[in-house]
């Protein structure tokens, strides 16, 4: 005949002691993730250290398998959206797009980007910072250092325009504004850095931001808004890969 056996009272304690720890310790251990990975990362804010350390562990996951190529597009979920070796099949390109980079994030990972060997990098980050804490002194800060590590190894650098966001609930009249208060500053540092400097929102935003017919949610681009960002870097594509045909129409 079995008994039923019940949990002793240690096992609840030592659950509820684990439990504290990782609460209380998650500063802590995020910034030791952000200094075991990068020398060169900016210091973190205090309540954005353990999403910094989990990109940095995305990025260490994107890199794992040593892939180079000639060109890396760098950013956001915008960018990892991208198709980009479909969409340029003549390119030997990378995607380095992670969901929720913020610039602070690209700076922090920029030196596992440059283990892509790559000769071009295609930067475009900005709108998380919307909804994160950085203040716009600190964004330009991180964006400096983001491209001062990405150019280290002689790469060519294109910073795209980050693309104002469109007219909706989360994308408010103050935060568009915001968004084209970063422009300036955005072609000021692409040029102090000897970046080519590509504006985006000439051809895919109007005045209430990303266009509804380029998108389907104000942030992101749809099939259409993604031919358009094509064609936009169609050029500095083709330059990226000495003018080498069989690019899609």
């Amino acid at each position: 005949m079995s008994r039923t056996s019940h949990p002793s009272p240690l096992v609840f304690v030592a659950l509820f002691v684990a439990f504290a720890v990782g609460v209380f310790a998650r500063p802590a251990l995020a910034a030791a993730w952000h200094g075991l990975w990068s020398e060169d990362a900016p210091e973190a804010r205090p309540n954005a250290e353990f999403a910094d350390a989990d990109m940095l562990e995305l990025a260490r996951v994107q890199q794992q398998w040593g892939a180079t190529g000639d060109i890396v597009m760098l950013g956001d979920s915008i960018t990892a959206m991208g198709q980009w070796s479909e969409m340029f099949p003549a390119a030997d390109i990378l995607n380095r797009g992670l969901g929720g980079d913020t610039v602070a994030d690209i700076a922090a990972r920029a030196p596992i980007v440059l283990e892509t060997k790559a000769k071009s990098i295609f930067l475009m980050v900005g709108v998380n910072d919307l909804f994160a804490d950085a203040t716009d002194e600190e964004i330009y800060r991180d964006l400096d250092r983001a491209l001062e590590i990405l150019g280290r190894d002689g790469a060519t650098l294109y910073l795209q325009s980050p693309l104002v966001c469109g007219k909706g609930e989360v994308c408010t009249a103050e935060r568009r504004a915001r968004m084209r208060g970063w422009l300036p500053e955005f072609e000021r540092i692409a040029r102090a850095h000897e970046a080519t400097y590509i504006d985006l929102n000439a051809r895919m935003a109007g005045p209430d931001g990303l266009r509804e017919t380029l998108s389907w949610d104000g942030i992101h681009p749809n099939g259409e808004g993604l031919k358009v960002w094509r064609d936009i870097l169609r050029p500095h594509i083709e330059s990226a890969t000495k003018g080498a045909g069989g690019i899609a129409a």
